[in-house]
């Protein structure tokens, strides 16, 4: 990046906002998705997505918001079955800033359903062109 402050940056979006909010929402909906990768992925799955947003301009979307559950990440009822080598995920997620224009999202599905909600939920980044997106 560009080694802002946080105050740079915070003036930076207070003055994209003041031309047109939801330009700016949009823009900032990149920093929501990469958040959970930067505090919390390998530095492969780091590489691979956070690079690429560095080297060109790309879209992600975070993905909780679901029906009947809102932002409530306790409530949320997309699950995420290993087959094989690979998860395969079912659900609906709602509301999602830039998720028709996603490159990568950050996707929160439940894994382990006998588990409380601070441990059943596990984080995927899933490719914007990968199969069964609707």
């Amino acid at each position: 990046g560009l080694g802002l402050s946080l105050l740079e940056g915070a003036l930076i979006t207070e003055e994209l906002a003041y031309g047109c909010t939801g330009i700016q929402t949009a823009m900032e909906a990149n920093g929501l998705a990469e958040a959970p990768i930067i505090l919390a992925a390998s530095d492969e799955i780091k590489k691979n997505f956070l690079g690429r947003m560095t080297e060109q301009p790309l879209v992600a979307s975070y993905c909780v918001t679901e029906p009947g559950a809102g932002s409530d990440v306790a409530g949320a009822k997309t699950t995420a079955v290993k087959k094989g080598n690979e998860y395969v995920i079912n659900g609906q997620k709602m509301w999602i800033t830039n998720g028709g224009h996603a490159n990568w999202f950050f996707v929160l599905a439940k894994t382990d359903s006998n588990a409380k909600a601070g441990k059943a939920f596990t984080a995927f980044v899933v490719e914007g062109n990968a199969p069964g997106i609707t």
